[in-house]
């Protein structure tokens, strides 16, 4: 009788973890802009739609016409309300492209 309540239990918290919760919608409606306050170039991404988390990721490189190297946000997952920004370091001031991670 034990072994089979086991089963049981086992059986019923394995269902659980099958029915899927309420999925996040991707965001959407984002908006991607580099600036500078005088020093190593930002970039920022800011979302208007959906409910999913995201980030920043910015490339930054020494030259602007070179691929970059990749940054993450500095302000970890954000949703619709917020936005995402990364400043690029001294050695690599100009942020060559920006896009965000979901």
């Amino acid at each position: 009788m034990r072994k089979l309540a086991v089963a049981l239990s086992i059986a019923a918290g394995v269902s659980l973890l099958a029915i899927p919760g309420t999925a996040a919608a991707a965001p959407s409606n984002c908006k991607t802009e580099v600036f500078s306050y005088g020093g190593p170039e930002y970039g920022y991404v800011k979302c208007t739609g959906g409910s999913g988390g995201y980030r920043a990721v910015v490339w930054c490189h020494w030259d602007e016409d070179s691929a970059g190297h990749r940054y993450y946000g500095e302000r970890n997952w954000v949703g619709s309300s917020g936005g995402s920004a990364r400043q690029c370091p001294t050695s690599l001031p100009h942020a060559v492209r920006v896009s965000w991670e979901t």
